[in-house]
């Protein structure tokens, strides 16, 4: 199986030892962005990888393309040209005092080309799976009007689609958000998450949303008739989310669940100590791809990818390259030393 995918790569800019930004004299520097995360976690399982994306042509691009070859991603479909490569800071937090982000992506090199310039329509045959987000989506609406027509092609060519929903309220509006990406959901496969999607209140004249009120965290007997409908109106197969409970920055409390037309499986609900959270949805999402990819039951596909999100949590930096012995290991052997 080969994977393509498409999205913005930026470099992460940390405090270091949790420090807030007011006290740092130093930063620690990653790079990643949720496609690239999704491209390095899959090679890690032996899955060929491919991103679609821009760089510019100075040193930090070549950083870049050293650390996806250094994983295995194939990155041929990454265009140079001069200009800037975004960036991210992350403040640390801890305890009670949440993490903050702050975003220096404007006018990156990513987003100031051309979508049509990315040509993916023209190597589309050569992949069976195509990955976007939302995250992409929300950068410019010419770039989710491509990702349509290009979504929308995979699947004519029998390419499994999906999408992480991803959404980032620093990006754009939640009500905007909710319906252009709708427009995308017609050509999905696999679906991560369930906000933003547009489910209409015809008993309040679609001035509401069915989704209106619910928590993030939501009983399961609660959400299974949204899901359906979600699965009916956009004709799509299968829809993969998790829940999250958190204590403080450092112990959260994990649960997958895995939604079809025909039924719904969960994981168990899972506690998890914390180095670093960037990055633990897309490895959620990689456990789901490989899972489908091997054409596993359902409830072995969710409890894949609820594993490997929890691994990640124990990486620090933006993705996690590992084998999948690794993640089978996890729990298996519990937490001696190996010697």
């Amino acid at each position: 199986m080969k994977l393509l995918t498409f999205g913005e790569i930026l470099m992460r800019l940390s405090s270091p030892q949790h420090e807030q930004f007011s006290q740092v004299k130093q930063l620690e520097v990653h790079y990643g962005g949720a496609e690239m995360n999704v491209a390095i976690g899959l090679s890690g399982f032996g899955i060929q990888t491919s991103i679609v994306s821009a760089l510019p042509d100075h040193v930090l691009g070549d950083c870049v393309i050293q650390t996806l070859e250094q994983h295995r991603v194939d990155t041929s479909h990454i265009l140079r040209h001069p200009g800037r490569l975004g960036v991210y800071y992350l403040e640390r937090g801890f305890g009670l005092r949440a993490p903050k982000i702050i975003y220096d992506r404007k006018d990156s090199v990513f987003t100031k080309i051309s979508a049509n310039d990315f040509e993916i329509p023209s190597y589309l045959a050569d992949y069976d799976w195509f990955h976007i987000t939302g995250i992409t989506a929300g950068l410019d609406k010419k770039l989710l009007l491509y990702m349509i027509e290009v979504a929308k092609q995979a699947k004519a060519l029998g390419l499994t689609v999906s999408c992480d929903l991803n959404y980032r309220a620093l990006l754009w509006d939640f009500d905007t958000a909710r319906i252009e990406m709708s427009e995308l959901l017609p050509y999905v496969d696999v679906l991560f998450g369930y906000e933003p999607v547009a489910l209409p209140d015809e008993t309040r004249n679609n001035k509401s949303d069915k989704k209106d009120g619910l928590s993030r965290d939501e009983d399961i007997e609660v959400l299974q008739p949204i899901l359906q409908e979600i699965h009916e109106k956009y004709e799509i197969p299968y829809i993969a989310f998790t829940q999250r409970k958190i204590f403080d920055t450092k112990r959260n409390r994990l649960q997958g669940f895995l939604s079809s037309p025909q039924e719904i499986v969960q994981t168990h609900k899972v506690d998890i100590d914390i180095l670093d959270r960037v990055g633990t949805g897309d490895a959620f999402s990689v456990g789901i791809i490989y899972g489908f990819m091997n054409k596993w039951p359902l409830q072995e596909i969710v409890d894949f990818g609820l594993k490997n999100m929890c691994y990640k949590h124990t990486v620090s930096g933006d993705y996690s390259y590992t084998s999948k012995k690794q993640i089978d290991e996890l729990t298996a052997n519990g937490h001696d030393i190996k010697r």
